[in-house]
């Protein structure tokens, strides 16, 4: 599948590398252009290429860059994108550092619901919650699924929405999980599902799972 990365910052350049080990066509644009990629495309085997080529024919597209910019994205680009393709947003609004006030976002919609008005299209929020040097060491099957896995169209809050999401994210920590159930040291499982944690605070599972292992060690004690 061609996959097309707006951004080749720490989020982008990193996504690249997982999908590119999984034999992904994956091109990635910046502001600046292809030429100033060469480096990025020996780093992560990604092409480098402008944001019109990396749309054109991508069955996934990631936008990763400062919320800032989110507005200077060519709007004709993205209306030739297919309703069947799917668009990750990953971008973080920091108001009192880097993006400045964005009216819009003063409590008015959702960064994701700012970013599809500004570039016409459904998005899907994902990677947005997780730093780059741990994103880097993910297994690359946590970061991609199958496509029929992926939702499709304007996804709206519904119980079943927020499930679908819910599901797609809990993949980013079981490999973590069942790594720490595997650990016999009790010490090892327990770092280990601090480990997890990290991954994903909201894994109700690691945080029950950490507290009974300790527990059990003080009981022991």
């Amino acid at each position: 599948m061609k996959i097309g990365i707006i951004g080749a910052g720490n989020i982008g350049s990193t996504l690249a590398t997982h999908f590119n080990r999984l034999d992904h066509e994956v091109w990635i644009a910046n502001s600046r252009g292809p030429s100033t990629l060469s480096d990025l495309e020996r780093r992560t085997g990604a092409r480098g290429a402008t944001v019109e080529d990396a749309l054109a024919g991508a069955g996934l597209v990631v936008v990763t860059i400062p919320m800032k910019n989110v507005k200077e994205l060519p709007k004709a680009a993205f209306a030739l994108v297919p309703d069947s393709t799917i668009v990750v947003d990953t971008c973080n609004y920091y108001p009192d550092t880097r993006d400045g006030t964005i009216p819009e976002l003063e409590g008015k919609i959702a960064e994701s619901a700012y970013v599809e008005t500004q570039i016409g299209h459904p998005v899907i929020k994902a990677f947005n919650n997780i730093m780059a040097p741990l994103l880097a060491k993910l297994p690359p099957h946590c970061v991609v699924l199958h496509e029929n896995a992926l939702p499709r169209g304007s996804r709206r809050g519904t119980p079943q929405t927020y499930g679908e999401v819910m599901a797609l994210w809990e993949r980013l920590h079981l490999p973590y999980l069942a790594a720490a159930d595997m650990q016999v040291d009790p010490l090892q499982r327990i770092e280990h599902y601090r480990r997890t944690i990290r991954v994903d605070y909201a894994c109700e599972l690691a945080h029950q799972k950490l507290a009974q292992v300790a527990h059990e060690l003080t009981r022991q004690r």
